[in-house]
C-alpha cells in the first residue's frame, strides 16, 4: 500500500493470499527503515461505519540483530498453543460447563486463562489484558487477534482465511513486542467492504 508516495506495511489479503506468517514477518523486517521506523496499515474493525478504512500509524521499532529470530519462536509457541486450544471451543462457550473443571490438567488450561477466559468490565480492561499478555503498544490487539485465529481453527476455516489472520496477528505481535512508540500519521479508505475473516 502507498500512502502519500510511502510504501505502507499492509495485510491486503488480495496480494498476500498464500504468504504465511512466517513470511509477512520476513516482509515486515524488510521494510524496516534506517531510523528504524515502519509505517503500518491497520484495518479497522467495524464492519458498520469504518470497514475499509485503513488508520496510517509510524512506529519506532526496537528490532536488532536476533529480535526476528525470537519474534517468530514466540509467536510460534502462542499458535501452537492456539491450535491446541481450539479443540475446545464449542465447550468452552457453552455456559452449562465449567470450563475451569474441564481444562485443568491438560496443557490447554494456561492457554485458555490467557487467550479465551472472558475478560472483566471496561474499567479494568487494560490492565487485565496486560496481566496476560505482558505490557506493551497493542496489547490488547494480541488477543483480540489470537482469539480471531483460535475460533478459524476451531471451524476448520479455509488456509486462505488462515493465512489471512494469522498475518494479522503475526503484525500485532511484531509491533506488540517490538514498537517503542506508536503515532497515528493518516488514513486510507480502501475499496474492500467487507471482513475477510467472516
Amino acid at each position: 500500500m502507498i500512502w502519500e508516495g510511502q510504501e505502507v506495511v499492509f495485510n491486503d489479503v488480495n496480494e498476500f493470499d498464500e504468504m504465511s506468517w512466517e513470511e509477512y514477518l520476513d516482509y515486515m523486517f524488510g521494510k524496516l527503515k534506517e531510523d528504524k521506523t515502519l509505517l503500518v496499515g491497520v484495518m479497522d474493525e467495524d464492519p458498520f461505519e469504518h470497514y475499509g478504512r485503513v488508520r496510517i500509524y509510524k512506529c519506532s521499532m526496537g528490532w536488532f540483530d536476533g529480535t526476528l529470530t525470537r519474534v517468530k519462536d514466540s509467536l510460534r509457541a502462542m499458535i501452537d498453543e492456539l491450535r491446541a486450544l481450539s479443540k475446545y471451543w464449542n465447550e468452552i462457550h457453552n455456559e452449562d460447563i465449567d470450563v475451569e473443571e474441564l481444562l485443568k490438567g491438560t496443557d490447554s488450561y494456561e492457554a485458555w486463562k490467557k487467550y479465551l477466559k472472558p475478560l472483566p468490565n471496561v474499567e479494568m480492561l487494560d490492565e487485565a489484558v496486560q496481566e496476560r499478555v505482558g505490557h506493551g503498544i497493542n496489547a490488547y490487539g494480541v488477543l483480540y487477534r489470537a482469539q480471531r485465529v483460535c475460533h478459524l481453527y476451531a471451524l476448520g476455516a479455509k488456509q486462505v482465511i488462515i493465512n489471512q489472520e494469522e498475518r494479522s496477528l503475526a503484525q500485532a505481535f511484531a509491533i506488540f513486542r517490538c514498537c517503542n512508540e506508536m503515532e497515528k500519521v493518516g488514513k486510507v479508505e480502501t475499496e474492500q467492504d467487507e471482513d475477510p475473516a467472516k
